[in-house]
Order: structure tokens, then C-alpha cells, then sequence
């Protein structure tokens, strides 16, 4: 079993985003967002947001400092004397595997509370506009979408307390949606031998998590319907 800095690596190297000169410098950039989910998810809010610029002084370690120049199409992070410039969509990617192989998948039975800032307005106008908070029953984990299969979401979910009813089908949503953990479900080796044979095939089918897309690829995929796939589905 891979660690998470290996998973990385190996992710970086299946892709043809990335060339093998960079890979040494994206691994040990992307290794630091990884292990600072806060910065991260600061990261994330920073680009959707169309920010000119971030910078995140941790407690420990050098500051980082992320420029968006938007008229070149290029994002440029600097950290102490190394700086390494993406084009969006590499930048996208970039983000995209440091999320796949370093963020923590919620076992399905989880209760979590969704960002109301980061929901699409789809699924917000599915609650009573009176409620301040948002709760889901994750159902389903690392699910390819019905109408591309080369792109899944983080998860399937349910509004809680409802669950599965006629009228409210199970939705997609991403980890950055997340804003807080509830109630956490069962977890096991099993659960966990399957959640990185998953991460794997999503590695080498180049799969891509429809959070990550541009609007523009995205719009036709967000409407699908959940098509809950069998596990046996993720085989060769």
C-alpha cells in the first residue's frame, strides 16, 4: 500500500500534464498543500473567487505566495527560492491530485455539513431558504458521472434527514463542499483497501473530478443523475 507523498508521485507521472523535470518540485509543493488542508481549501476559494493573488504565512515554514495572472492564463506559486508556473487547466489538475491523494474520504453513512458558499445554487434552492445549515447522508463514494464516465464526483448524498425519496434524489457534491464533519460512518480495512483501489484506477483511467472542470465543461455533466456504479464496476 502506497503512501500518500508515493500516491502522489505516481499521479503526477501517469498524466501527460506534467513533464519529468518538474516532477521532483510539483511533488514536494503539492506534498505541502497536502499535509495544510486550511491552506488548501483557502487555495481553492482564492481561484474560484478570481483573486489576484493569495499568500499564506503557516505557523511553521516559508511563506507561500500564489499569483493569478488571468490575462496570461498563468498561476504562478513561489516558496522560498522555488517558483513554478501552471497554465490554468495544469494548475486545475494540480490541485486537483493534491486533493485525490491527500484529502480524507468520508465513509459512506456519514453525516457532514455542506458550505453554503460552495454548493451550487441548484441544491441550495432544494432546502427551506429559512434553514442556516445544510446536512447530507454520504451515500456513495468517488462516483463516476452517468453521461461521462471520465469524470466522477467525490460523492453521492442524500439531504438528511430525508434520505432516499421519490421526490429527492441523491445529488453529487465534492470534498471542498464540506464545511463540517457530523457523524462519522463505519470505517474498516476493507472500506479502505477498496477507497485505494479506487484512488488508483482513478490515477490511471485519468479520470477527472468534475469540481476541478472550467464551467464551460462542466455544464453538461452537473445535470446528470447519479448512476450509482457496483464496485466490481472499477475493475480492469
Amino acid at each position: 500500500m502506497m503512501n500518500k507523498r508515493e500516491l502522489f508521485d505516481k499521479a503526477l507521472k501517469s498524466g501527460s500534464e506534467f513533464r519529468d523535470y518538474e516532477i521532483n518540485n510539483l511533488s514536494m509543493v503539492g506534498d505541502f498543500f497536502g499535509r495544510h488542508p486550511m491552506i488548501f481549501k483557502k487555495i481553492y476559494r482564492s481561484f474560484s473567487s478570481k483573486e489576484d493573488s493569495v499568500t499564506f504565512e503557516p505557523e511553521v515554514g516559508a511563506v507561500v505566495n500564489i499569483i493569478y495572472s488571468r490575462d496570461s492564463d498563468e498561476v504562478t506559486v513561489s516558496r522560498l527560492d522555488l517558483e513554478i508556473s501552471f497554465s490554468y487547466g495544469r494548475f486545475l489538475r494540480f490541485i486537483e491530485l493534491v486533493e485525490l491523494c491527500y484529502a480524507e474520504v468520508f465513509p459512506i453513512g456519514s453525516i457532514v455539513e455542506l458550505d453554503l458558499e460552495l454548493v451550487p445554487g441548484r441544491i441550495k434552492n432544494s432546502v427551506d431558504s429559512n434553514d442556516k445549515s445544510l446536512y447530507v447522508m454520504i451515500v456513495a463514494q468517488k462516483v463516476p458521472l452517468e453521461n461521462n464516465e471520465h469524470l466522477y464526483a467525490d460523492y453521492a448524498v442524500t439531504l438528511w434527514p430525508f434520505g432516499l425519496q421519490k421526490y429527492t434524489p441523491p445529488f453529487f457534491i465534492a470534498n471542498m463542499m464540506i464545511k463540517n464533519m457530523i457523524h462519522k460512518g463505519m470505517r474498516n480495512e476493507t472500506e479502505k483497501a477498496y477507497l485505494d483501489k479506487i484512488k488508483e484506477k482513478i490515477i490511471v483511467h485519468e479520470m477527472n473530478s468534475f469540481m476541478y472542470l472550467r464551467k464551460d465543461d462542466l455544464q453538461a455533466s452537473v445535470n446528470s443523475t447519479v448512476n450509482l456504479k457496483k464496485k466490481g464496476e472499477f475493475d480492469e
